[in-house]
């Protein structure tokens, strides 16, 4: 049996997986794409021909509390004629101009915020993309990184007595990310240390039991804390197949993570919500241009209300107080 069977098949089925996961995200963004067009298209039509109007001017109305506020001060100040009350209230373009420039500092933040949101995913996407196309080792600064996904080093087996014997606490628990230091050499190999290095057809990492010294080069046997026995392949490894030696850093949080990022459903889920957002902010931003030009053909409406308002409240309470100083009298 040819012994690169095993590896060749695990390729196949990770590309057929890897084409599975580009084909669901690009059906996923194209549908999506179609469903925000259509909602950007028909309400853009909405907004266009005045069926959101009502809706538009009470956002407006909710939008800028302080200008109504000082419309109402404006009416009940007595000292002001109808004319000074008028001057005194500014227009509602004038008024969100000045509003906006206030905010513009809050608005240039949340801009920063949002650039460094779709940054992070972008990272988190081609690390993803890059974790997963380095197969199950991949770099992190000068460490080599791997996810233990048994439990071969999470537990104690009372059959490997050298473990109590010689204190060694050290246990992996299962899905840490773990960190790997390259060994320059074959001195810097020593007994009872935690090695990765490569098996048939997969990467292990176990702790090295015995050193045979009898042949040219020293070969080594790995057995997992967890296992009463060592496996074939963990048998007279040569130096040549050591990957490094295991540094202590360990986070199952973060192996857990990257696991999730280097699966099909990781990658569709990362790759697909980047897209997502995109493509929402950029309608988004597209709608909100024409709700704002909107809005401004609503302002005179509002200012020609306003000045009526002022006028109506202006005259009654005019007519209050000549009635009040008639009952005085």
């Amino acid at each position: 049996m040819n012994a690169f069977a095993p590896m060749m098949a695990m390729t196949r089925i990770e590309a057929t997986s890897l084409a599975v996961s580009i084909c669901v995200i690009v059906f996923l963004t194209l549908g999506f794409g179609v469903l925000f067009y259509l909602y950007y298209h028909y309400y853009r039509k909405c907004v266009d021909g005045g069926l959101e109007d009502s809706y538009l001017k009470n956002e407006i109305i909710k939008e800028n509390p302080s200008y109504f506020k000082n419309v109402e001060a404006v009416i009940k100040d007595d000292s002001l004629t109808l004319e000074d009350k008028y001057a005194k209230v500014p227009t509602m373009k004038e008024h969100v101009h000045e509003a906006f420039m206030r905010k513009n500092g809050l608005k240039v933040l949340a801009n920063t915020v949002l650039v460094i949101v779709y940054a992070a995913c972008l990272a988190v996407l081609i690390f993803a993309a890059y974790s997963r196309a380095s197969g199950e080792t991949f770099a992190f600064g000068n460490t080599t990184c791997l996810i233990v996904r048994t439990g071969s080093m999470e537990e104690a087996n009372a059959a490997n007595s050298y473990l109590e014997e010689n204190n060694l606490t050290d246990r992996i628990e299962t899905m840490s990310l773990i960190g790997i230091d390259k060994v320059d050499s074959i001195a810097d190999m020593e007994q009872y240390k935690i090695y990765a290095f490569e098996g048939d057809d997969r990467v292990l990492v176990h702790r090295l039991i015995s050193i045979n010294l009898e042949g040219e080069e020293p070969v080594y046997t790995f057995r997992g804390d967890a296992n009463s026995a060592s496996f074939v392949e963990e048998i007279d490894v040569p130096f040549s197949k050591i990957i490094g030696e295991y540094n202590g850093f360990q986070n199952v949080g973060l192996g857990m993570s990257v696991a999730y990022l280097q699966s099909d459903i990781g990658i569709i889920a990362v790759c697909f919500g980047l897209i997502l957002v995109g493509a929402y902010d950029v309608f988004e931003i597209a709608l909100g241009k024409r709700i704002e030009k909107r809005k401004e053909e609503i302002y005179p409406l509002i200012d020609s209300e306003t000045k009526h308002h002022i006028k109506e409240l202006s005259e009654v309470e005019g007519t209050i107080a000549v009635e009040q100083e008639e009952k005085q009298n």
